[in-house]
């Protein structure tokens, strides 16, 4: 699906993966962390309320496979071990500050909510208004 007058191919294998390589609950929010800076996995699990210590070490493991995040390993007991965006990772910032503000001015969060509760009405179908109303229809 190419749109007309840009060179942006909403098919491009390309974009697809790059999305594929920031999904997720958590990579999100562990990049946007380390926009701050060089944090120990201590720092990140802490900062990551909620975060299963697996998921966080499956999480970087990945982003550094991709490599977004470069990972330190110091010679100590317990072992240290550092992460910090790479060149690639940094350049995410823009993209991410982008989406956000564009999340922001569509308000998602009230749509999603609004969509839980009109599907949430016991069973009901709702009137083609109130369909009308949610997918914003004119006539």
């Amino acid at each position: 699906m190419k749109v007309r007058g840009t060179d942006f191919d909403g098919n491009s294998s390309d974009l697809v993966r790059s999305i594929k390589l920031i999904a997720g609950k958590w990579k999100v929010k562990i990049i946007c962390h380390l926009f701050g800076g060089t944090k120990r996995f201590s720092e990140l699990r802490r900062l990551l309320a909620g975060v299963h210590r697996g998921t966080l070490t499956y999480g970087l493991r990945g982003l550094h496979a991709d490599g977004i995040v470069s990972r330190t390993q110091y010679p100590t007991v317990p072992p240290t071990v550092e992460y910090k965006l790479t060149t690639r990772g940094a350049a995410l910032r823009p993209v991410l500050i982008a989406l956000q503000r564009w999340s922001k001015t569509q308000d998602v969060a009230g749509q999603r909510n609004q969509q839980r509760r009109s599907s949430n009405q016991g069973g009901r179908v709702p009137s083609p208004d109130q369909i009308e109303h949610q997918f914003g229809i004119l006539h």
